[in-house]
């Protein structure tokens, strides 16, 4: 497949390049500090449920000035896409804090031991 592809495309050639254009894609420097965090706020979600759906990111306005865009203010958004980060981390604080209850916290473990055992056969009668 990726034979037929490569020679359907012919990717890296000038003529690919010539047809498409140049592209309207723009080396941008983000703030390190900004990228760490959106890490944190990714790490840590307000709402798991959202986290399933969306991840936080820095997003940043410019002024467009003569031919050199200055960038004049920073607001954080959602971009559509699992927060993958968020809800393992959730997970792991979840499952920690469930094992640390004993006794009062075994009727969850049940169910989720059982939840685990419906999903193994489920798997199974597909894969099988």
């Amino acid at each position: 497949v990726g034979l037929v592809l490569v020679l359907a495309i012919h990717p890296g050639s000038s003529e690919t390049k010539e047809l498409l254009g140049a592209g309207s894609t723009k080396q941008r420097n983000l703030d390190l500090v900004d990228n760490f965090l959106d890490l944190g706020r990714n790490l840590i979600p307000n709402n798991v449920f959202q986290a399933s759906m969306e991840s936080a990111i820095t997003r940043y306005t410019e002024e467009v000035i003569g031919n050199s865009s200055i960038i004049t203010g920073k607001t954080l958004h959602y971009r559509s896409g699992t927060n993958t980060l968020g809800i393992i981390f959730f997970c792991l604080t979840f499952g920690t804090v469930l094992g640390s209850l004993g006794p009062s916290g075994k009727p969850l473990i049940n169910f989720f031991s059982i939840i685990d055992q419906v999903i193994m056969k489920m798997v199974y009668m597909v894969m099988w």
